[in-house]
């Protein structure tokens, strides 16, 4: 990416910043619009870690318990659910690439932690 400044023109005055980006650039937002670039398990917990996220189900690592997010992988498709008060499934989407579930888990997470802390 490049940057620079703004020549005057068309009677306006200069001072504004523009950017260029480079086609590589641009290819890479296409791949991520995509779905090509997605958030991998690493990063998901990098971020539940630094976030501070609770009440999580990282992919069955215990009994679903109330009023958490779930995400669950079963024959190459993965499952997104938040659990109600009495610890059943609601809300459930399931996804066909693990980095689109990951990004709805992290987002469910973050809501809900949100919520939660009110």
């Amino acid at each position: 990416m490049s940057v620079s400044n703004i020549a005057p023109g068309f009677g306006s005055t200069a001072g504004g910043i523009q950017y260029e980006m480079s086609l590589e650039g641009l290819g890479l937002i296409e791949k991520m619009k995509q779905g090509v670039i997605t958030l991998k398990r690493e990063k998901a917990l990098e971020i539940i870690q630094n976030e501070k996220l609770k009440n999580l189900n990282w992919f069955d690592d215990h009994k679903i318990k109330p009023n958490e997010v779930v995400i669950s992988e079963k024959a190459n498709k993965w499952k997104v659910y938040t659990s109600d008060e009495r610890a059943n499934p609601i809300s459930e989407k399931e996804f066909q690439t693990e980095g689109e579930a990951l990004e709805n888990f992290i987002k469910r997470l973050r809501a809900l932690n949100k919520f939660q802390n009110l």
